[in-house]
This record gives C-alpha cells, structure tokens and sequence, in this order.
C-alpha cells in the first residue's frame, strides 16, 4: 500500500500537478467571559491534564528548564503531579547556562530547583565547539537555522541522552498563545489606536516604559507600523533606517526570487488583533519553526520531546481569552500568571524579562572569538558563489568594532553558507 502511495505522489509530481492537501484540524477558539482569576484557574486546570497525560512513557521522563515562565511551569506542575502519586524517583531537569552574567538564568532556575528538589543538570555550550559540530546540526536540521540558541538547545538534548532519558517536556507554544513575545505589543497598541481608546493606549504605553523601559515614541512606532497601509508603511521603515522587503545583502536574482515580506502574507506583520497575531504564530511563522529545531535536536539524540502547551484543550481555551487577558498594563502572559500563583516561585512567576537557551553569541562575535566568525563567513561568501554578497564582510567588521549594532543577521548568514556546503547546494 505504502509503495503504491509512493507511486502515485512520484507519478504527479512528475507530471507537474499539484498535489491536494488537506486539513484535519480546524483551530476553533474557545470563547470565555469569566474573570481573570476564573481564566487563571481553568489554565491550571487544563494544563496539568495535559503534563499528566504527557508523563505517560515507560522510559524515563525529564524536563527543560530554562528558568522563564513556560518551562518553570511544566516543572513545578509536573513535580505536584509526582508528589500526587509518590513517586520515588526525583524528577530530572536539564539547562543550558552561560559563564557571561548577562546572559546566564541559572539564579532563576535554581528557584525552581530548591522550591522543587529536582534533579538539575547543567551544561555551558561553549564557542569553542561551535564550528566544530555546525556540520553535523545543520545536517539534523535541514536548513538554516536563525541563531545559535539552537545550538545550546542541541546541548541540552545531548545531556539529556547522556542521563538514559528518553522523553523530555518542554514549553514550546506558550509565548505563541499567550503573548510572551514583545513584538505582541504593536497588535495591543495598534488595536487600540484603531477604536481610539486613546486615554488606554497612553495608559499602557505608560506602562509598558514603566515595566520594559520602552518609550512612548517606541510605542507609538510600533502602533502606526501595525495599523498604517503598505503603501506608507515601507517607505517610513526605509527613513527609521530598518530595510523594506528587499535584503541589501543576498543577491536576489541569483535565487531566482521576489523580495516579499512573509510575516506580511502570513498575517503577523501586520495583525489587528493579539488573537490574530497568535494564530499567526501558532501556524504559520514562529511555532512551525520552533517545533522544527527542537524535533530535529531532540531526534539527534534519540528523544522524543513533548509540548504540553500545545494540548488542543489547552491552545482553544487561550485563543477564546480576551486579549488584555493576555497582555496589558505591559505584563505578558496574565492568565498564566494568575493560573501559576502558588506554583511557581514569585521571582520567576513576576519577571519581565525573557530570554530562554541562549548563547552570548554578541560576546562571541565582538570579543571572544571574531576570527572564527571572520573565517566562518568569508567561507559562506565563497560557498554562496555570490548570492551572499561581499559587503556582508565589511558589515561583520562593523559590527565587532560595535559601529553596527549586534543582530543575528551574521550568524544567519554563516548558517546559509553552512547549509549550501553541507547539502552541496549550488544556484
């Protein structure tokens, strides 16, 4: 049967016909009206089910611990269901952390550690090991991947498997469905601009300073960008100084392709709402991308990982949520705070800042190994045969004299190279 399918899909590939698709699943929110402590508890609720139901295996379960809110959740709601049903065996956590402060979050995971008495482990991705193993990642991954925070994720399955653990729960889909993300803040200031709730947009412009440091400038920005029509919206980013659709450092012509805007086409751009914008995410450009990278390094290493957010109960129940309980007065993800009151630790169920498996990737660059990357871009350049231009060396120099502001545009770039020369890709 299976060869026949085969046959088939060859035989009207070959012809030139386009294959039909279809969808299974019709993403069908949840309409709520209770309060915000009703939405808290019924996300508890609902969330605990489905890590219940993801603690099924017969082979050992762990957990990712990034010390934000969404892994720090799955653990501390994992460990009530454990303690629930005496289990002897203590739950394992691994990390990825780093010897740069500011880019480190042990002191947020060890207060998930001590309030649950996990067994944490902790590995430091190092620069040193990076080029070394980009081959084989890129290899797993099938594409280019956009910073090096999948390499410390890469770690962290590694370590992982070097504990005989099987299976690993993790917390992708929460930032996607509850508005963790910051960008989420120009579908909220952009939907008020639009029913001109101007004393509200102020007040959580206000608010937003207050929490994020973010200026009511940025604010209002990020409201014009979200609700101005194309037409004007291109030409105001070209003054602000960020690039319009066409990229001023691949030679487009050579990949036979048209500059377009994809977050526009898939409705993140420009979102008018948050429950937009998450619908978005969640099918069409931030989630799809994720659950890539982490299939593809947790399979690497023989794990299967788990995302309890994303229990269908789960995502309907917080797509149906109002949107300001979601983000409002510069506070993301309100539901689940409110839903986490009493489980997880208070500095981490309060904290403002986001930052997940990352590397301190900008001190890499700028001071601890440049040459590394001077050599691993010069080799993407050449490997490109011109669809990455030359200028993007000069660009590199700039930004390690700190002339051009830190982005992961770089590491993109090495990791296009890197994936031309692995797959021997040519234009």
């Amino acid at each position: 049967m299976v060869g026949k399918r085969s046959s088939w899909i060859c035989r009207h590939a070959a012809s030139g016909e386009r294959l039909k698709t279809f969808r299974w699943y019709e993403l069908q929110p949840r309409l709520f009206s209770g309060t915000i402590e009703e939405a808290g508890t019924e996300f508890k609720k609902l969330l605990t089910d489905s890590v219940r139901l993801r603690l099924r295996a017969d082979v050992p379960v762990g957990s990712c611990l990034s010390g934000g809110l969404d892994s720090s959740s799955i653990v501390c709601v994992m460990n009530e269901l454990l303690r629930t049903h005496d289990a002897h065996a203590l739950q394992k956590t691994f990390s990825a952390c780093s010897t740069v402060k500011r880019f480190d979050e042990r002191e947020f995971i060890e207060e998930v550690v001590c309030g649950t008495g996990t067994d944490a482990h902790y590995v430091y991705p190092r620069i040193d090991e990076l080029f070394g193993v980009l081959d084989r990642i890129t290899w797993h991954q099938d594409e280019p991947f956009g910073s090096t925070s999948i390499y410390a994720q890469w770690h962290v399955f590694k370590l992982a498997a070097g504990e005989k653990v099987k299976v690993m729960l993790d917390g992708q889909g929460a930032d996607e469905q509850l508005a963790g993300y910051h960008n989420y803040f120009a579908p909220r200031f952009g939907g008020l601009l639009r029913g001109l709730c101007w004393p509200t947009l102020w007040g959580e412009m206000q608010a937003t300073k207050s929490l994020h440091g973010y200026t009511r400038i940025w604010g209002l920005k990020h409201a014009l960008n979200n609700v101005l029509p194309e037409v004007l919206r291109q030409p105001l980013r070209r003054l602000a100084g960020k690039p319009g659709n066409a990229v001023p450092w691949l030679d487009m012509s050579l990949l036979g392709a048209v500059s377009r805007d994809p977050f526009l086409k898939a409705g993140t751009a420009k979102a008018a709402s948050v429950q937009a914008m998450s619908r978005s995410q969640l099918t069409a450009t931030s989630l799809p991308m994720l659950l890539h990278w982490e299939d593809r390094d947790s399979m690497a290493h023989s794990i299967e990982a788990r995302v309890p957010f994303l229990d269908y109960r789960l995502v309907e129940f917080v797509l149906g949520l109002p949107d300001d309980y979601k983000i409002a007065g510069g506070e993301t993800k309100r539901a689940m705070r409110e839903g986490m009151r009493g489980v997880l630790p208070e500095r981490v169920r309060t904290r403002v800042d986001k930052m997940g498996f990352v590397t301190p990737e900008e001190v890499w660059l700028r001071e601890d190994s440049p040459d590394l990357f001077r050599k691993a871009l010069r080799g993407a350049v050449d490997v490109s045969a011109g669809i990455i231009k030359d200028e993007t060396l000069a660009l590199l120099e700039q930004t390690i004299a700190g002339k051009q502001p830190f982005s992961f545009l770089i590491w993109r770039l090495i990791s296009f190279g890197a994936w031309m020369r692995v797959f021997s890709l040519r234009a």
